[in-house]
């Protein structure tokens, strides 16, 4: 299988690793992507190809710098390459530079653009690659799911990053997180990955439900229910209605400890009762084998509750930096 795991790996090409010098006498800053739009169809794992040849034919250093549009695919408007060459230089890569991706972006198509300019000739674009990109599951693995995730930080978790309820913050290691789970666990085990969800501005910070229990961050378990950790996925869930509406996803919420009897790993919504094998607990056993049978016989009532989970912060466990 191709290697498609590249989470946490920079969108920024190391350019300069290995390439052939040359010199270039002429007067313009240059490269060479597209000429127009271009269908590409890609799978899960390749990359988005981008120039291989740079000239600078100026007086001066020059940086190209590549810059992709805001689309569904990659999200909003960022840098994807650049590249600096000495005066009346130029390179040619031995390797075509691509945007890579991963086992998180998302599958589907969009318009793709990237617009290349210099620091020698401002907004000027010297050039464009221009694609109507579809990206696809690996043959390896046709039947591959993507659940969207929508992640918040509860304020004092390390994740939240000292903001306050209401702001916004990147969640980088919360994805990096989905990552490698993914990766190493729900991929090759049941070709399914969590992938998150569209969050262009950083995801939540939401409240601490009872910030004078326990330390800030920490959601203490109730022994028949979800005590803080259900609140604040309510408050999750209420704060990415308001920052993105529209978007969809299982609810995740990370906070600084999960508390019960001890400290828990995480904690989600039960199955309905109707739906657990006959047993002394009223309302048991009404559904047969609907949960876990082939075919499932599942309604959306029955899943869309249980789309919720708590965590605790790993980096207090060494999971992830703080």
């Amino acid at each position: 299988m191709r290697k498609l795991f590249l989470f946490g790996s920079s969108l920024l090409p190391a350019l300069m690793a290995s390439h052939a010098a040359f010199a270039d006498h002429g007067g313009d800053i240059d490269t060479f992507c597209t000429n127009g739009t271009v269908d590409l169809t890609i799978e899960l794992g390749d990359g988005v190809p981008l120039p291989k040849q740079y000239t600078n034919g100026s007086g001066s250093e020059a940086t190209i710098t590549g810059t992709m549009n805001d689309n569904a695919l990659f999200g909003p408007a960022h840098e994807v390459t650049q590249v600096t060459l000495g005066a009346h230089t130029g390179t040619i890569l031995s390797e075509a530079p691509v945007v890579p991706t991963s086992s998180i972006t998302p599958l589907g198509s969009a318009h793709v653009v990237v617009d290349f300019t210099s620091s020698d000739t401002g907004s000027t674009v010297l050039a464009t690659c221009d694609y109507n990109l579809t990206i696809a599951p690996p043959a390896e693995v046709a039947d591959l799911v993507q659940i969207p995730v929508r992640w918040c930080a509860v304020e004092g978790s390390a994740q939240a990053e000292d903001k306050e309820p209401g702001e916004l913050v990147d969640g980088d290691k919360l994805i990096a997180l989905l990552a490698r789970v993914g990766d190493e666990i729900t991929l090759p085990g049941m070709h399914v990955v969590f992938r998150p969800a569209s969050a262009p501005g950083g995801i939540p910070v939401i409240a601490d439900p009872s910030p004078n229990n326990d330390q800030l961050g920490d959601l203490a378990i109730s022994f028949l229910g979800l005590g803080e950790a259900g609140t604040a996925m309510a408050l999750c869930e209420q704060a990415w209605d308001e920052h993105y509406p529209g978007q969809r996803g299982t609810i995740m919420v990370n906070g600084r400890q999960l508390l019960a009897a001890g400290v828990l790993g995480g904690v989600a919504p039960a199955a309905p009762v109707g739906l657990w094998v006959a047993s002394s607990q009223q309302g048991s056993g009404q559904r047969g084998d609907d949960l876990c049978g082939h075919p499932r016989q599942l309604t959306a009532g029955d899943v869309t509750p249980m789309l919720r989970l708590a965590a605790y912060d790993q980096a207090l466990f060494g999971g992830t930096s703080g």
